[in-house]
């Protein structure tokens, strides 16, 4: 399994979500298994997204079409949206 990660800061959270994320532009349903969202507790315009696939290279294809689609126009990233993988999860 493994995961594009992004920390994004977006002009507009609502606006954000509804007119990029969720318009998916770049064919994250028919690609990604799963997707979290998380918002900064000091920063609503703040957003880390955190998004599934079944492997790393459908992660990579999908980060290049991202890269490429113009999607992330208008928004701040502290680095390009990045591919990894699960080193370790524990449950508390």
């Amino acid at each position: 399994m493994a995961f594009l990660m992004a920390r994004l800061q977006v002009a507009d959270y609502e606006a954000w979500k509804r007119d990029r994320f969720d318009a998916d532009s770049t064919g994250r349903l028919g690609a990604a298994t799963g997707h979290r969202i998380y918002r900064s507790t000091e920063n609503d315009n703040e957003v880390f997204v955190h998004v599934e696939f079944p492997s790393a290279e459908e992660a990579v294809l999908y980060r290049g079409r991202l890269l490429g689609s113009g999607a992330l126009e208008g928004v701040r990233a502290s680095q390009e949206p990045g591919v990894v993988e699960e080193e370790e999860a524990v449950t508390y």
